[in-house]
């Protein structure tokens, strides 16, 4: 079966076959009556079991898109069946692709998620990221203590593990603001108060 996720769109991969098997869950129970006309909707994945095949052939029917400023995400399945039917007998059939626009932004906090991890990973060189911002935090706070130290005051390690976790995680958060707009409150507090320890 993970055949038929592709490791360069891994994400977008899984999310379309867990739609489209979603779909074929939700339309099977799918069904009104009319004056004695039945009619039933049919998203057929599989027929018996399933397999790499039927996932990639899956993955393939549905498109997915963000829409609204990546608040919402339009979602497009391929080949719906609407099946009328009188005393068992089929009096209409008819195939057809479906949209629908779900209020869920899906696509744009993935898309987010991944400019996240990249800035985390990104070299002091390589770009704005977590790399440069603790090269811009630890250089001067080291000089300014190797400095004191030098002097006579009582600084007995320049850089401490205590230094770099707390410049490190104040760098995650200022990251994580400048991609998403907005960071965890939770970690601005901790932050906060590790600064005040690390200062005292």
């Amino acid at each position: 079966a993970t055949a038929a996720v592709r490791p360069g769109s891994a994400f977008e991969d899984a999310f379309r076959i867990r739609i489209a098997l979603a779909a074929e869950a939700s339309l099977s129970a799918v069904e009104t009556e009319v004056n004695g006309v039945s009619a039933t909707a049919a998203f057929v994945v599989r027929e018996d079991g399933i397999g790499s095949e039927d996932l990639r052939t899956a993955r393939e029917r549905i498109t997915v898109e963000p829409v609204a400023d990546g608040t919402a995400t339009r979602v497009t399945f391929e080949d719906v069946t609407v099946t009328a039917t009188r005393d068992d007998r089929t009096v209409a059939e008819e195939t057809a692709d479906r949209t629908v626009v779900v209020a869920v932004p899906t696509l744009a906090a993935h898309e987010r998620t991944e400019r996240f991890e990249d800035r985390l990973n990104r070299g002091p060189v390589e770009g704005a990221g977590l790399g440069r911002q603790l090269t811009a935090s630890l250089y001067p706070m080291t000089w300014a203590r190797g400095y004191a130290q030098y002097a006579g005051a009582p600084v007995r390690n320049v850089l401490a593990n205590r230094h770099v976790e707390l410049s490190t995680n104040a760098g995650i958060v200022r990251t994580q603001r400048d991609v998403f707009g907005e960071s965890d409150p939770g970690a601005r507090g901790g932050v906060a108060a590790a600064t005040a320890r690390t200062g005292v």
